[in-house]
């Protein structure tokens, strides 16, 4: 999408638009998956952690951050419909990795893009 919003200066946004996501930086996904090395094998028990942000946002107000940040770009509205799965909320509960290890996210959503639109330019 950063990419698209750099190089074409246009997001489409869909029928979709108010369905949340979850956006988690790298650095803080390599961060998070570094402290699981150190956890004992015991931890796990078959279990599984989730890792996202704990913040959730619109895909209409992320897209809008990334516009905001490349100012040159132009939010196009599309009510096609899509497949029931681009319909669902994708988020995360980060408690229980975050009581494990004390890991919470560092990068906020809009540094995040601002980093991430650097690498595009």
């Amino acid at each position: 999408v950063i990419n698209q919003a750099v190089n074409s200066n246009e997001l489409e946004l869909y029928d979709n638009k108010m369905c949340l996501r979850d956006c988690l930086y790298i650095d803080d996904a390599i961060n998070a998956f570094e402290l699981m090395l150190h956890l004992p094998d015991s931890y796990f028990n078959g279990d599984r952690f989730l890792l996202g942000s704990d913040k959730k946002i619109t895909i209409e107000s992320f897209w809008k951050e990334i516009a905001q940040q490349v100012p040159s770009t132009t939010l196009k509205y599309n009510n096609k419909k899509l497949t029931p799965y681009d319909y669902r909320n994708y988020t995360s509960d980060i408690s229980k990795f975050n009581r494990a290890t004390n890991w919470y996210p560092k990068v906020s959503l809009t540094q995040g893009i601002s980093n991430t639109i650097g690498v595009y330019k």
